[in-house]
């Protein structure tokens, strides 16, 4: 299978695999981490460089604050899970995060760009595991390889507003990503989030000279 996967994509594993196919940057942390598989066998793409071949992941725990960088095989890998794909898939349960999505369907019929829910509304809607709370957030991935002018941006911006849930879009470039509601509240240089670090620029669709980010 292909192993092509961006940050926010979630990565179907063998719940078996948790000692042989991962690394942690906490070891201490993989009987809890094992456990976590066992009832969600889901990590998320990091935005990171690969290591040694091995895919940038974070792993949830049982308790919501727990959170687990590591570095996984690919040879563990399922299938892929794009937040694109989540769009339209049902919601178990009636809270204001899956309406704000459902609503933002709507609102956004006509926008041609990928787009799909990431952090706890992507991961309940794909693992069945109940991540979502009456107070969160809908975190949106949109991926716009082309530049977006100031007025498309706002005008994206202001279809978010005034759903169930606060709705916090961050747009993927070739680059890195951006943060919406950062970008219409900055004037002058961005913060993009790269595979190699933050970084300061002026157009989140085209690096400054001296940076060459890996291919």
């Amino acid at each position: 299978m292909s192993t092509r996967f961006r940050p926010h994509d979630l990565l179907r594993v063998a719940a078996s695999c948790a000692s042989e196919y991962l690394v942690l940057e906490e070891p201490a942390a993989m009987i809890a981490v094992a456990e976590s598989l066992k009832h969600a066998p889901l990590v998320v793409v990091r935005r990171a460089l690969t290591r040694n071949g091995m895919a940038p992941v974070g792993i949830r725990g049982e308790e919501r604050s727990q959170r687990f960088a590591a570095w996984l095989d690919p040879r563990c890998i399922r299938n892929i899970i794009t937040p694109e794909s989540l769009r339209m898939s049902p919601a178990t349960r009636d809270l204001p995060a899956f309406e704000a999505l459902q609503q933002l369907e709507k609102r956004w019929c006509s926008l041609d760009l990928p787009w799909g829910p990431g952090g706890s509304v992507g991961f309940e809607l794909a693992s069945g595991a109940a991540t979502v709370t009456k107070v969160s957030d809908l975190d949106i991935v949109l991926r716009a390889r082309q530049g977006l002018s100031h007025q498309e941006l706002r005008d994206i911006g202001d279809q978010c507003k005034g759903l169930p849930s606060a709705v916090d879009v961050q747009i993927e470039t070739p680059f890195g990503a951006f943060v919406l509601r950062e970008y219409l509240d900055t004037k002058g240089r961005l913060l993009l989030r790269t595979a190699c670090g933050p970084m300061l620029v002026y157009d989140p669709w085209r690096l400054p000279e001296p940076w060459r980010l890996p291919a």
